[in-house]
This record gives structure tokens, C-alpha cells and sequence, in this order.
């Protein structure tokens, strides 16, 4: 199961709990109620974790609801195991939760908000297909075609699910540690 929609959704909402206090002007009060600067990175690092995994879920029942009721209406029986459908989901949402990540990291990164929010949208549906046309080998190391090992096993893949998933991982951590480094190194006024 790919979310791959859910997943851009996902990014856009981690660069808006970046940017939305610099937008505002509520990083200055934000900063100065949390004067270590890492802890703030880290809760809203964890938000956005937490805001992403609500999305998947609640993806996840509206996948699921709209399963059943489409195989009931062909007049069939749903069969797929709870346990397997929750696994499948786990897969799938792992990169929506990571992506969101992702772009909460760019937007401390970036700052200004429209920017922070069209970067993610260009990238995933302009960059991303070009250079899965161009170099197919290294389009299995970009955010989508981790998520496409992550949720289908990608028999072609030259890494598993996961290696994949550590990397995705990995992408998240890097873009929160450079986005925690601007934040804890930039003046906020």
C-alpha cells in the first residue's frame, strides 16, 4: 500500500510547523520561553511526528473502510487479515511519517514559508519523476523509491526494506539535525 499522496500532504504540513512561528513572529516568544533551543527542535520535531502518524491512521481507516465497501459492492468478501493490513500500513506510513519529518526540517532550514511549502511539492511531483527517467538506479535511493521498496518489497531494488527504511530514517534525522543547527545558531528577530 502506498500513501504516496498522503505523503505529500505529510511534507507540507511538517515545513508549515516550521515556518508557521517564524511567519507569525512567535519564534521570538517560543525561543525565549525555551532559551535551549534543542528542546525546541525536539518538541516540534515529535509533533510533527505525531501529527504525521494521526494522518496515516486516519488514511489508514478511510483505506480501509472504502476497501471493504468496494469489495462488498462487487459482492465479495474482504479476506485480507487485520494483522496484515496493519503491517502493510505501517510500511506505507513509515515515509509519510519520515517525509513529514523531512519537511519540518527544511522549513527551519528555509524559513519563509511559501518556499518551505513549494520546494517539498516540487521536488515529489517535477524532480522526482525527472530523475527517475534519467538515472533509474539512483531513483531507488530518493525519498519515493524508498517508499516504493518500503511498501511493495520492489523486487528489482538493489537494497531491502530494511535498509530502506534506515536510510528514509536516516534522510529524516540529517534534515531535523541541519534544521536544528539553523535554528540554534540563526537570530530569530
Amino acid at each position: 500500500m502506498t500513501l504516496t499522496p498522503v505523503t505529500l500532504v505529510a511534507a507540507v504540513i511538517g515545513a508549515l510547523v516550521a515556518t508557521s512561528d517564524h511567519r507569525h513572529g512567535s519564534i521570538v516568544g517560543a525561543v525565549l520561553a525555551t532559551p535551549r533551543r534543542h528542546r525546541l527542535v525536539i518538541a516540534k520535531a515529535a509533533a510533527t511526528t505525531v501529527v504525521a502518524t494521526a494522518l496515516v491512521a486516519v488514511a489508514g481507516v478511510v483505506l480501509l473502510v472504502l476497501s471493504v465497501g468496494l469489495v462488498s459492492f462487487q459482492g465479495g468478501v474482504w479476506s485480507v487479515p487485520i494483522s496484515d493490513y496493519l503491517i502493510q500500513l505501517g510500511r506505507g506510513g513509515f515515509p509519510v511519517i519520515a517525509l513529514a519529518v523531512i519537511g519540518y526540517g527544511l522549513g527551519e532550514v528555509v524559513r519563509n514559508q511559501a518556499m518551505a511549502v513549494t520546494i517539498p511539492l516540487v521536488v515529489m511531483t517535477i524532480l522526482t519523476p525527472i530523475a527517475m527517467a534519467l538515472s533509474p538506479d539512483l531513483a531507488w535511493y530518493l525519498p519515493s523509491g524508498l517508499d516504493a521498496i518500503l511498501a511493495h518489497g520492489a523486487t528489482p531494488a538493489p537494497i531491502g526494506r530494511t535498509t530502506a527504511g534506515l536510510l528514509l530514517a536516516g534522510y529524516a534525522a540529517i534534515a531535523v539535525g541541519i534544521g536544528g543547527m539553523c535554528l540554534v545558531r540563526r537570530d530569530v528577530v
